[in-house]
């Protein structure tokens, strides 16, 4: 099992991420750093070179890519998660947090440079297209409000959830086999 997180562009993924991984000893898997190993470029350079549909595109091969993976914390890009193969494959491979951060607390700690379809938006189209993701970020396993908590705090709330999941998974398992 995987712990997967998603969310908006700038809610923490990454930072949380890595906490997780430190104080797990799981490995950290960016799917954006994939994406930019894989093409040898920087994110904003994709989008302007060969557009946002292409990005999806090599986007979802990632994702294809980590199918087999197993005891990894994995960040997905603020909009992998729109897309229903996408959806289906992350969920397949582990659970998934929702760090649900508010447009308020976004915008204040700023939207990160490198983010091309948020770069020099106006606050009326990032609202828009934050809003427009909720009901598909709505879709995870768990979701985490993460306002006014602190990456570690985070971090230990989605251990503590993952740790009671696989204990549960693992005694209704034992069970089955029993024959229970």
């Amino acid at each position: 099992m995987n712990i997967i997180l998603i969310g908006f562009s700038g809610c923490g993924k990454t930072t949380v991420g890595k906490e997780i991984s430190n104080m797990t000893g799981m490995d950290f898997v960016d799917t954006d750093l994939l994406i930019e190993i894989k093409l040898s470029l920087k994110i904003p350079d994709i989008f302007a070179y060969y557009g946002q549909r292409y990005f999806r595109f090599v986007e979802r091969m990632v994702i294809d890519e980590l199918l087999f993976s197993q005891n990894k914390v994995i960040s997905a890009g603020g909009g992998a998660f729109i897309d229903p193969v996408n959806i289906r494959n992350l969920k397949e491979i582990g659970k998934v947090y929702f760090l649900n951060a508010s447009l308020d607390k976004i915008l204040r700690e700023g939207i990160p440079p490198d983010r091309p379809l948020l770069k020099d938006e106006e606050r009326s189209m990032i609202e828009k297209l934050y809003y427009s993701r909720l009901p598909f970020y709505k879709q995870a396993d768990f979701e985490i409000i993460i306002d006014d908590k602190t990456p570690s705090v985070i971090a230990q709330e989605i251990i503590n959830t993952y740790c009671s999941y696989r204990k549960n998974y693992d005694n209704i398992k034992e069970s089955f086999l029993r024959g229970d």
